[in-house]
């Protein structure tokens, strides 16, 4: 058997499994895809449990915060009142009962400690709250820009698999015009041969490509959380793809800053760090000296993480935007190239027509006519993948 034979066969069977597979009754889209990944993340699963539980946590601390409060007002009070050699007799009645109940005033140290738990613990964990939103918010980004990922990817088999068939078939007509011919001795063998190696040669591409289909299919299925027995007729991206363009780089850099939650989340951190600072410096003496300094330190660490993280942010939007550009820029490049060659094309069946191209000079300018409209389709599909990924590092949802 040979190799031709062998291929040929192979892409029968592919043929055959595939009409199987994209005959059912089943169809997905873009949306449901999202929304059966999501479901299946147990990612996202385990993180809103421990939101959850933070929050729980949040409003026992805000309790807590109030207790503590009125327990160093009462400790004021009774400092105050040990001072105060003439007491009322009301303020006599209130310092026993605070004596009883706090037995003497509190040292500076524990009356700081206690202020500063007062006033940051529950702080401390509405932040840890927002970090895990955040976290949240950019696990599920990831996994609806991995869907759009994955069904673009799709997306382009499929078109290469269509202007592949297309070309098969019109190299198919074109090999049997020339066998034709070649009985009454009007081309070559040569001619003939090399007709026949092309059309065996792209029937090769389309098995390679249907292979690629399986495989796909078969990831997203697996992401999705569905078995790979259910089969599905369609993946539909439903995006239409027309012009990709890009905004200016400022509107960019505007939409990172903004809506970005790491950068809100190290700016609240920042806040904290500076309140914790604002306190020890109000409460500052010998006992305190070594909470402020490490206060201090801890406010200049949280500052710098937040000037780097808006340098890094501002170089991811920027790396994005480059690429971005750089897209479009070869989606303008393939266009002209696409319309080149199907002028050419037609061309070319216009001198077929007329009898001064022969069988192989007409496949050549099909094939490659056909490259150049996958390669432009491939292009847009891609930039669109470009101008995704852009938003999703801007922070903006990718969810309509």
């Amino acid at each position: 058997m040979t190799k031709w034979k062998f291929a040929y066969i192979l892409l029968v069977i592919i043929v055959l499994t595939n009409c199987i597979v994209y005959g059912s009754n089943y169809d997905i889209t873009k949306d449901i895809a999202i929304e059966k990944a999501l479901k299946a993340s147990q990612e996202l699963i385990i993180r809103n449990n421990l939101i959850q539980k933070l929050e729980r946590d949040y409003n026992d601390a805000v309790i807590e915060s109030r207790s503590i409060k009125d327990l160093l007002y009462m400790d004021e009070r009774l400092w105050h009142l040990t001072h105060k050699n003439d007491k009322t007799f009301e303020e006599n009645m209130e310092y026993q009962i605070l004596k009883s109940l706090l037995s003497e005033p509190m040292t500076e140290t524990d009356a700081f400690q206690l202020t500063l738990a007062s006033e940051i613990n529950a702080d401390n964990i509405r932040y840890a709250i927002n970090v895990n939103k955040a976290i949240l918010s950019s696990t599920r980004n990831s996994i609806v820009f991995n869907i759009y990922q994955q069904f673009i990817s799709l997306d382009k088999i499929n078109g290469n698999i269509e202007n592949q068939r297309s070309l098969i078939i019109n190299l198919e007509k074109s090999f049997d015009t020339a066998e034709k011919k070649f009985k009454y001795g009007k081309i070559s063998n040569n001619d003939l041969k090399l007709l026949s190696l092309q059309l065996n040669k792209e029937k090769v591409v389309l098995s390679r490509l249907l292979i690629q289909r399986e495989i796909m299919v078969s990831t997203i299925q697996k992401y999705i959380g569905e078995s790979n027995d259910k089969k599905y007729s369609a993946y539909k991206i439903e995006m239409p793809i027309i012009n990709i363009s890009a905004r200016e780089l400022s509107d960019y850099k505007e939409d990172a800053f903004s809506d970005r939650v790491d950068l809100a989340n190290a700016i609240q951190y920042s806040e904290l760090k500076k309140r914790k600072f604002e306190i020890t410096k109000r409460n500052y003496y010998y006992e305190t000296n070594i909470n402020h300094i490490n206060a201090l330190i801890e406010l200049n660490d949280a500052q710098n993480k937040l000037d780097n993280l808006y340098i890094d942010v501002e170089q991811q939007v920027l790396n994005a935007y480059e690429l971005l550009l750089n897209q479009i820029n070869l989606i303008e490049s393939n266009r002209q190239n696409y319309e080149i060659s199907e002028l050419k094309y037609n061309e070319a069946q216009e001198r077929y027509r007329l009898g001064l191209f022969t069988e192989l000079q007409l496949s050549k300018a099909n094939i490659e006519y056909i490259q150049s409209k996958t390669n432009y389709e491939n292009a847009k599909k891609e930039g669109l993948l470009k101008k995704l990924s852009l938003d999703n590092i801007c922070g903006l949802s990718l969810l309509n």
